[in-house]
């Protein structure tokens, strides 16, 4: 029978966008960003073509529709296997990547989390299956209802007795046992009442003989392996916010996770039972709480059962095989996630990003946007997406962010033809719009503001990040020689100095691979790992300089830096980070936590003194106690890009001019704020406003060249109001001022 869809607000739909749109199965809200599927329902699919479609209102209507979902990580059930005829453990669990404009699941009327089952305890009254009947519209839509109708379950041993399920399932444990056979049109999660709150107690399979006997898979016995792995995927699952749902009726209690009582252990350290699985790593948190990652060698599994380099075809490369958990076969040099068009390789992406992100993103995978210098190249491309993508326009690599006016393509440089624009552009609107997108007729190419999101094609270019044996630059842009340096040179010799030789230059507020060697990602340990929390500089081989603010009330062993780092998401730069955990914290004792006077600290890393290489340089300190009014600050970070924008992966720096404190009190009179700012400070920023470090940068280095040539520290990024906001400049700490009190601290 159909019912309303509020009337089971934890059912979403799990979908597949490619080759075209098609409801897969039903899932389960489990938490805001983890949902519980049958395995066979996503095995051997591509997580990148899966959607889960959640319910939500609109926001000016009564109406509802889908809000979609990409999926971050899918962990199926140690035990599935879908070419047995048991089809035990068809189980698997999804975390969902938060959107950009809405971020997690939203709770209300039509999107809630369902309770799990208690510990290997059936809640077997009141019990309604429900899933969803579709239709596909012609626009790449799904037209959905959900469909429920009422079940009562009977001894699991009687859909054993005279079916082909003993033999091949083995216990009766395994299922939930309805008294009447599966109805083929409504197949889908069973839900069970329990007190207020409804518990999902079992899933369906795919096999016809599960299906005739009435059996589905029992989650109560699964429940251990369901609440570690979802503790792995969303570190809130065992501490929910039930006010953050409040307003829905049915989920008060969210979660009977809560009610049970954790077994006491080890309190200073969970990892010492060694609780993860073969090939995994353990990581002690606060109280009993640890978390467990598969090591970098054996990428794919549970990392609380066992880790492996395979667990289906699709994770290992074209014309392999994954066979008792290895990649076996023929190995051909094709890159993944690439497909074939022609006689090159492109990635089409699933993400939308900015162009100097999509552009660097490309560089990680071993290639750049493409670059269509030829007529058989677009075609053939033009071809293959025609009959594959609809309403969508793709960032390409060309761009006039060197020669304004001037189209070229990034690597190649050749001129961008003039023929291949559509009907009047380039138009370059409000003098911002410098990259270059195909557009949705997938014929003609329109400019476009290289700051807002778009998808993007990458194509593969291996031989373009090869180092040249002659140590110099090529034409087509090879970034990767650098000078040499003596990795143990002394301060005084190398600090400010930078031995990367520049490339083609990206743009886009984007900065260059080891272009500010010094850059430092300050992180804090919180929910199991090591997140960034603020910028810091390398001062000399065993300190660091930042914010006091960053690392006031914090003990040494919660901070870790990252020196060397520039892509946080790539793995393959051309020389490694570092990682450091915190020796001493130094924080100057005359700093203010309400006006931020003396905001300035110094942390000595544990294994010091490091090594010196064109991605870890030392920052100099001023060499005079010049006011610097006039002079240009460039300021570096991973910070937002906006106040409520998203962390950049990739280093980002902006020129900003330096001005009087005089000025920049007035500046913010002017904007109806009243600051004092003493000597002690150093401003940088314009009336106009538009750059400035956000939130992020804080601790960050402002650096300016001196007359030798090299580059020093000017200032430490501390705070500001807003974020490029008109009339309301950066605000940082002026290290001239301190260097006595830094030379006293280090020596």
């Amino acid at each position: 029978m159909s019912a309303p869809t509020q009337a089971f607000p934890w059912l979403v739909k799990v979908v597949v966008i490619s080759p075209r749109l098609e409801l897969l199965c039903g899932g389960v809200i489990a938490t805001s960003t983890v949902v519980l599927v049958p395995a066979h329902c996503v095995t051997g699919i591509p997580t990148e073509t899966i959607r889960v479609l959640v319910g939500q209102k609109k926001t000016d209507s009564d109406s509802i529709h889908d809000v979609a979902y990409h999926i971050e990580n899918v962990i199926v059930h140690p035990e599935y296997n879908s070419s047995t005829p048991g089809q035990v453990a068809d189980l698997a669990v999804m975390k969902l990547e938060p959107r950009r404009d809405l971020g997690p699941i939203q709770w209300g009327n039509y999107s809630a989390p369902a309770c799990l089952p208690f510990d290997n305890e059936d809640s077997v009254n009141d019990c309604q299956v429900a899933g969803w009947a579709v239709t596909t519209r012609g626009k790449g839509s799904l037209r959905s209802a959900v469909l429920g109708h009422k079940i009562t379950f009977q001894p699991s041993n009687a859909c054993l007795e005279g079916s082909l399920l003993d033999a091949s399932v083995g216990s009766s444990e395994r299922l939930l046992c309805s008294e009447t056979r599966c109805n083929r049109f409504v197949q889908g999660p069973i839900f069970c009442k329990s007190g207020n709150q409804y518990q999902v107690v079992a899933l369906p399979t795919s096999s016809q003989d599960w299906c005739s006997a009435g059996a589905s898979t029992r989650l109560a016995l699964y429940y251990s392996w369901m609440k570690k792995t979802i503790d792995y995927l969303d570190s809130d699952f065992t501490s929910l916010d039930v006010e953050s749902v409040e307003d829905v009726e049915d989920v008060k209690k969210l979660s009977t996770v809560a009610q049970v009582e954790k077994v006491a252990e080890n309190e200073d350290n969970s990892c010492a039972s060694d609780p993860c699985g073969e090939n995994a790593s353990c990581w002690n948190g606060e109280g009993d709480n640890f978390l467990c990652t598969c090591d970098a060698d054996f990428p794919k599994g549970n990392p609380y059962h066992k880790c492996v380099k395979c667990v289906y075809d699709t994770h290992c490369p074209d014309g392999q095989a994954c066979k008792d958990d290895q990649c076996v076969g023929l190995k051909k040099d094709i890159p993944q996630d690439f497909v074939l068009v022609g006689d090159n390789y492109y990635l089409i992406s699933d993400d939308a990003l900015a162009w100097p992100q999509a552009q660097y993103n490309c560089m990680n995978k071993q290639g750049h946007l493409v670059e269509l210098i030829n007529n058989e190249k677009i075609t053939e491309l033009q071809e293959y997406l025609m009959t594959r993508y609809a309403n969508r326009s793709f960032w390409v690599g060309a761009s006039d962010l060197e020669n304004e006016g001037t189209f070229r393509w990034f690597y190649s440089g050749d001129q961008f033809n003039q023929d291949l624009w559509a009907r009047e552009e380039p138009d370059n609107k409000n003098d911002k719009e410098h990259c270059v997108q195909l557009n949705q007729d997938y014929l003609k190419f329109s400019d476009a503001n290289c700051e807002q999101v778009g998808y993007y094609i990458c194509q593969y270019m291996p031989e373009i990040y090869v180092p040249l044996d002659d140590n110099s630059i090529s034409a087509e842009g090879r970034a990767r020689s650098f000078d040499t340096l003596n990795p143990n040179s002394h301060y005084s010799q190398i600090c400010g100095r930078k031995f990367v030789r520049n490339g083609r230059i990206v743009g886009g507020g984007v900065a260059n691979y080891a272009e500010w060697p010094w850059q430092v990602s300050l992180r804090q340990y919180k929910s199991g790992q090591f997140k960034h929390k603020c910028g810091a500089a390398l001062l000399t081989n065993k300190w660091i300089i930042t914010a006091a603010h960053c690392v006031k009330d914090i003990a040494p062993s919660n901070l870790l830096v990252r020196v060397g780092e520039y892509h946080v998401l790539n793995t393959n730069e051309a020389h490694r980070h570092l990682d450091r955990r915190i020796k001493k914290v130094v924080t100057h004792r005359n700093f203010d936590k309400f006006t931020y006077e003396y905001d300035i600290a110094l942390l000595e890393m544990h294994d010091a003194p490091i090594k010196y290489q064109p991605n870890i340089i030392p920052i100099c300190l001023p060499n005079s106690d010049s006011s610097l009014v006039g002079k240009t600050g460039t300021v570096t970070g991973w910070g937002r890009l906006s106040e409520y924008g998203q962390i950049s992966p990739v280093l980002r720096e902006v020129q900003l001019p330096i001005i009087s404190n005089s000025k920049c009190m007035r500046m913010y009179r002017n904007s109806g704020q009243n600051e004092w700012i003493p000597k002690i400070f150093i401003c940088a920023g314009t009336a106009k406003g538009g750059q400035d470090s956000c939130e992020g940068d804080s601790g960050g280095p402002m650096v300016v060249k001196g007359k030798d040539g090299r580059w020093q520290l000017a200032g430490i990024i501390s705070w500001g109001i807003g974020c490029g906001d008109r009339n309301r400049p950066g605000v940082y700490t002026r290290i001239s001022e301190f260097k006595s009190w830094i030379r006293n601290v280090i020596n």
